[in-house]
């Protein structure tokens, strides 16, 4: 099969945050740059920390909010870009989370403190919006994504989606690292959370851009092709 570009949707923190310097670090990969980045030394990370972080890296830091998708037929790139900047220009509300290191299941991801609704209904109004571009997934994509700890519901979205944890089930995430052992997720987590606050990555973060990916080659990471900020609405933040 001929391999065809695929693109994406996600929330990733600007190139000069500290959140994102320390974590396109920590990952290995700058999807701004489409470089390399190497790991921080003296950070007391494992001698494995490559290894770890190994299934994250070819994202870069981000949250999903369209997961990895092919074009639909009949569309094409400059349409999709058209869109995205269509989205961008719609007036939204906007929300500030303060970023903290937590376990989720078995690997360590930065999460919000709290959990935002205004952050989870941009991560939907984006899946909806730009559901028009994606290629039906095959029966090959749900066999290799299927996992056994899914339940019926993440199931289903990832049959309609792509992707399990949306809708309902979307919470905002930025993974570190693969899966780790039992014996050490705790504490790579508590290491990894000394880190955020050292380098005043643990400052609140404001929810109000999103960026629209590709990945050109498999294997090959993916790489901003456009970003946006959202147009502020004035509201109530929570």
């Amino acid at each position: 099969m001929t391999w065809m570009p695929r693109y994406t949707v996600y929330f990733v923190p600007p190139s000069d945050s500290a959140i994102y310097r320390l974590g396109s670090s920590l990952i290995g990969y700058d999807s701004y740059s489409g470089a390399v980045v190497p790991h921080p030394l003296d950070a007391g990370l494992p001698e494995d920390w490559p290894d770890l972080t190994k299934a994250p890296r070819p994202y870069g830091l981000h949250v999903t909010f369209v997961p990895p998708f092919r074009l639909a037929e009949g569309y094409g790139e400059t349409d999709l870009i058209q869109s995205f900047s269509a989205f961008c220009d719609e007036p939204r509300s906007v929300a500030t989370i303060v970023p903290e290191v937590r376990v989720i299941r078995d690997f360590v991801a930065i999460v919000p403190r709290r959990a935002s609704g205004i952050v989870k209904q941009l991560a939907t109004d984006c899946l909806t919006y730009f559901d028009l571009f994606r290629a039906p997934f095959t029966a090959a994509d749900h066999v290799r994504r299927l996992a056994p700890s899914l339940n019926e519901r993440e199931r289903w979205n990832l049959h309609r989606w792509g992707y399990p944890y949306v809708l309902r089930e979307f919470f905002f995430h930025m993974t570190l690292t693969g899966e780790i052992g039992s014996d050490r997720r705790d504490a790579v987590a508590t290491r990894l959370s000394t880190l955020l606050a050292d380098e005043a990555a643990a400052a609140p973060l404001r929810v109000d851009r999103v960026a629209l990916l590709k990945q050109d080659q498999s294997g090959e990471g993916f790489r901003v092709l456009c970003e946006g900020t959202i147009r502020h609405r004035a509201g109530r933040k929570r």
